[in-house]
């Protein structure tokens, strides 16, 4: 049985790593060809740093699966925010 668990994480990880790698010969790609330009560049390291990273952190934040946490009650996000408010107003 421990076999398999091994088996099953070395899959997983080859998976991660290689799905990494494709994305990044696939930037480098675009970059030899001109496709990806100092500009592009910029606005791609802007939207992410302020648009995609904050919706996919939120978006875990927000995920509950009851099953997951044994039968409880998921937490009621709105009172999570609200009792929060002041942090989004810290620099």
């Amino acid at each position: 049985m421990v076999q398999v668990e091994i088996w099953s994480l070395s899959l997983t990880s080859v998976k991660a790593v290689g799905s990494i790698a494709v994305m990044a010969a696939g930037g480098f790609l675009m970059t030899r060809l001109g496709i990806i330009t100092n500009d592009v560049r910029k606005g791609l390291g802007e939207l992410s740093m302020n648009l995609l990273l904050p919706c996919l952190m939120f978006s875990q934040v927000i995920y509950c699966n009851s099953k997951e946490m044994g039968g409880h009650v998921c937490p009621n996000m709105a009172q999570v925010i609200l009792s929060s408010a002041d942090l989004f107003l810290w620099p």
